[in-house]
């Protein structure tokens, strides 16, 4: 099962010209091996916005085949990031993900209740988010869950992809989950980040655990027959 997150955002508008440094997070494990690699230099945020995922099975195959990686990109990458947030006196913010429940409640998530990944990746996941706490570093975490963008490895992407390539979809129909736009996700940030950077230099900011996702809920099938609705002639199974 997947998880559906509540409390969503709803877009208010652009926000730009932030005084924020984003930092290029490590792409891979052997850059660890030197943590001089991601020091953090005259930093206000730090927005780490890396993560090692694929879509269902994939996720557990890729852990499977590179577990340490996995871990090394979504736990070790986090605490070794917030730990010189520490030493900078930085704010950390870091997304997170749905996978860290295990899908079996039957309302919307929140915050405060208890975790339980049933995977690899949401264990991974998880795990940064508790390697942040841990040290004590200023931070904003943000789960969300089912990112999708223009640009990159997503599963709007992926669909719009075997579309054309194919006269038929068969999608999983029994996932539910709350497709989220990655610019969404950038613009909450912003608004995110210019309150707690006012917020800071007042003495006021506390760091805190938000779910960040839009609002409503679909399957993966729905999601689908979304995407390739105006593409005429195709069906999804």
């Amino acid at each position: 099962a997947v998880a559906l997150l509540s409390e969503p955002y709803r877009l208010f508008g652009a926000v730009t010209g932030l005084p924020f440094f984003v930092i290029g997070c490590i792409a891979a494990w052997r850059q660890f091996q030197a943590p001089s690699t991601a020091r953090i230099d005259k930093t206000v945020a730090a927005v780490r916005a890396m993560s090692w995922v694929e879509f269902s099975r994939a996720i557990e195959e890729a852990y499977r085949r590179d577990g340490y990686e996995v871990n090394a990109v979504n736990a070790a990458a986090p605490a070794l990031l917030a730990q010189e947030a520490v030493q900078r006196g930085a704010l950390l913010i870091h997304y997170s993900t749905d996978y860290v429940f295990d899908g079996a409640k039957a309302s919307p998530y929140v915050e405060t209740d208890p975790t339980n990944p049933l995977g690899a990746y949401g264990r991974s996941k998880l795990a940064g988010e508790e390697g942040i706490r841990a040290s004590g570093c200023d931070h904003l975490i943000f789960r969300t869950s089912w990112v999708y963008a223009a640009r990159g490895a997503n599963f709007l992407r992926t669909i719009l992809r075997l579309a054309a390539e194919r006269e038929e979809l068969r999608i999983v129909a029994d996932q539910v989950g709350a497709p989220t736009w990655a610019r969404l996700i950038a613009e909450a940030t912003a608004l995110a980040l210019r309150q707690a950077l006012a917020e800071r230099r007042h003495g006021r900011f506390e760091s805190g655990l938000f779910h960040l996702a839009c609002a409503g809920e679909t399957s993966w099938h729905g999601f689908a027959s979304a995407i390739v609705a105006s593409r005429g002639g195709l069906r999804v199974k």
